[in-house]
């Protein structure tokens, strides 16, 4: 009796087993499609942004380029012996 107590314990619990929610994720592959489209867009974006920035600092790194030689040459010129005339 107690080895048939112990079968039908067994076998309910398989039956309960067989109802309880699984944790299978199912992902579509165009939510995936989607988010690296999405991931695609805010780098492109931001690549974008930082190509801006560069060229912003290459003009002001060659604008202070050209002052600074224009001051130099001054600085030169208001250093060197004073010519006759």
């Amino acid at each position: 009796m107690n080895e048939e107590n112990s079968n039908q314990e067994s076998v309910n619990n398989q039956q309960q087993a067989t109802h309880l929610p699984t944790c299978d994720v199912s992902i579509d592959i165009g939510q995936i499609l989607a988010a690296n489209q999405a991931l695609l867009k805010n780098m492109a974006r931001r690549m974008e942004q930082l190509e801006n920035k560069l060229t912003g600092m290459e003009k002001a790194f060659n604008d202070q380029t050209r002052l600074l030689t224009v001051e130099h040459k001054a600085i030169l010129m208001l250093a060197a012996p004073a010519r006759e005339v």
